[in-house]
């Protein structure tokens, strides 16, 4: 989330957005993200239609959000400079793992395009100069550079969640090194 969004989001709309959000991932226990609509949406976060429309503009909006809050959380436990890769894969499918109902939003393909845009969106904010020194890396191809990225991470996760969370976050966390040290070196 950007810091002027920040700014505007004070404790009555973050509890609103959060009361959205926690309804739309019990939804999707029960229904694909396609068929649920913005009433059912009300309808279990106990609030009117119109305070969703204060809050979001799309169902999308709510993925947005909450994988905002996700980056949040990342970047307020690790200091990027000192972390290396794995210490932050593992911490982010410890989260996934934890966070089981968030985690759901990767198995329905209604909600991967927004994931894959919002990764890919912190991947250049974060990796940009990682893939600008990397020997490999061509200026010209960077937008293909961290797509690439961002549907290799979302797809290893729809995976991880589909299976079942058979494999441990850190079993998780050395594909992911594997998978990304071509690419993000």
């Amino acid at each position: 989330m950007r810091n002027e969004e920040k700014k505007k989001l004070n404790a009555g709309r973050a509890k609103s957005m959060n009361k959205f959000a926690d309804a739309l991932f019990s939804l999707m226990k029960k229904k694909r993200f396609a068929d649920i609509t913005i009433t059912d949406l009300s309808a279990e976060a106990g609030l009117v239609r119109k305070t969703f429309y204060r809050n979001f503009e799309t169902k999308d909006s709510i993925t947005a959000y909450k994988l905002d809050c996700f980056f949040e959380e990342i970047e307020k436990n690790f200091d990027f400079s000192t972390a290396g890769p794995m210490e932050i894969y593992v911490f982010c499918f410890e989260y996934l793992l934890k966070n089981r109902d968030f985690t759901i939003v990767f198995t329905d393909y209604g909600t991967i395009p927004v994931i894959i845009e919002k990764i890919k969106e912190y991947i250049e904010a974060g990796y940009s100069e990682t893939f600008h020194g990397a020997a490999s890396f061509d200026p010209t191809l960077s937008d293909y550079y961290s797509k690439f990225v961002a549907v290799g991470i979302a797809s290893v996760i729809k995976t991880w969640v589909t299976s079942g969370f058979k494999q441990s976050p850190a079993v998780m966390a050395e594909l992911m090194y594997r998978f990304l040290s071509g690419v993000i070196s």
